[in-house]
């Protein structure tokens, strides 16, 4: 694994995206089990370099899941009294591409947060994530070469993070 030196949402990270478009972020699309974007939607992007714009609302809803993160990462690391690291990283042959909410200095342990809301916080606590959650935990399980991945649905408040 390579650790490229950007920070997630930086022009350089999505220059970095646009370049390595093989991402863990994309992978429920190839698997066809994205709920945002259609494999065909995909392949077009990919043809064309043209992006599908960002509308305002969805721009907000990155912007509080960004801001949840730092402070879920705290709690988190509370639990696994070792830091967590954002990086992005390529595997070796620069196939796959992840960024990383958190991975553990000796690369072994990932973290991945999701904003807050309650059908999510169920299947957390069932243990049971929809693919469209699974398929983006396997990338990037096969990026890091991971031991495991903890998983946080977290409004970055104690009494809402779930594990």
């Amino acid at each position: 694994m390579r650790i490229l030196p950007v920070h997630q949402g930086t022009p350089e990270w999505h220059a970095a995206r646009a370049k390595h478009y093989r991402t863990a972020s994309r992978a429920p699309v190839v698997m066809r089990e994205s709920k945002y974007q259609s494999y065909n939607e995909l392949l077009y992007e990919i043809y064309t370099g043209i992006s599908k714009e960002v509308s305002a609302g969805t721009q907000a809803t990155f912007d509080v899941g960004h801001a949840v993160e730092e402070p879920a990462r705290k709690i988190v690391e509370g639990y696994l009294k070792f830091p967590l690291l954002p990086i992005t990283c390529l595997t070796d042959d620069e196939y796959l591409l992840a960024s990383f909410d958190g991975v553990n200095e000796e690369h072994r342990v990932g973290w991945e947060c999701k904003q807050w809301n309650e059908a999510l916080a169920a299947q957390v606590r069932a243990k049971v994530l929809y693919p469209y959650y699974f398929w983006q935990l396997e990338a990037q399980a096969a990026v890091g070469d991971l031991e495991y991945i903890i998983f946080t649905c977290s409004d970055g408040t104690p009494e809402k993070s779930v594990h």
